[in-house]
């Protein structure tokens, strides 16, 4: 079973064509303590925000 202890929300659209890479450097710049164990981060791309 996978643990989660918090879930994190990335507000505003994010590119998602780049792939985890891309993600994590957004993670890594936009978040508390860079990636965390444990921890979830989510985000949407602008279809899904719009």
């Amino acid at each position: 079973m996978i643990r989660i202890e918090m879930i994190w929300l990335a507000l505003g659209a994010s590119d998602l064509r780049g792939g985890i890479d891309i993600l994590l450097a957004q993670v890594l710049r936009g978040f508390a303590g860079g990636a965390q164990a444990r921890h979830a981060y989510v985000f949407a791309n602008r279809r899904a925000i719009g």
